[in-house]
């Protein structure tokens, strides 16, 4: 195994590249500041692990110019039927949902972190690192140690 390679110089460290630390290096690289995305895994997930994207979360992409990427991706859910062994057990609609998105959006998981992906690559002051576990977080005298990595306090 290759020795660790220095600390990236930044202003805010993502410790995970699922689809929240993207989206937050997304939020935080647009507002200028320096950002690492610490990545254990070489490579993104091969499966799913969220059923869909809420409202909410679609007016957040929205901010970054990317809600349209997905939802002219996804499949929108807007009422949701659940059956159990004896028939259906229950019903729920998010057509009353305020908002410009009253629906729950079904994306695979692998095209939300590649557009999250794609869109970092804009942004040339946020690094997405990946083969970088951190199993420890220390503070002292003004530094912030994430197992090996040295990250400066400014």
């Amino acid at each position: 195994m290759n020795p660790p390679s220095p600390a990236p110089d930044c202003d805010v460290a993502i410790v995970g590249a699922g689809p929240v630390g993207l989206l937050l290096a997304n939020l935080l690289g647009s507002t200028g500041l320096k950002v690492a995305v610490l990545e254990k895994n070489l490579a993104p997930p091969s499966h799913s692990r969220a059923i869909g994207i809420t409202p909410p979360s679609l007016e957040i992409l929205g901010s970054l110019g990317l809600s349209d990427a997905f939802v002219v991706r996804g499949v929108k859910i807007q009422d949701v039927h659940v059956h159990g062994v004896s028939g259906q057990i229950g019903t729920c609609s998010f057509r009353e949902l305020p908002g410009a998105h009253p629906y729950i959006l079904s994306l695979p998981q692998q095209q939300t972190l590649s557009l999250l992906e794609q869109h970092l690559r804009l942004t040339p002051n946020v690094a997405l690192l990946r083969g970088r576990e951190v199993a420890q977080v220390e503070s002292a005298g003004g530094q912030v140690t994430l197992g090996s990595w040295n990250l400066v306090r400014k």
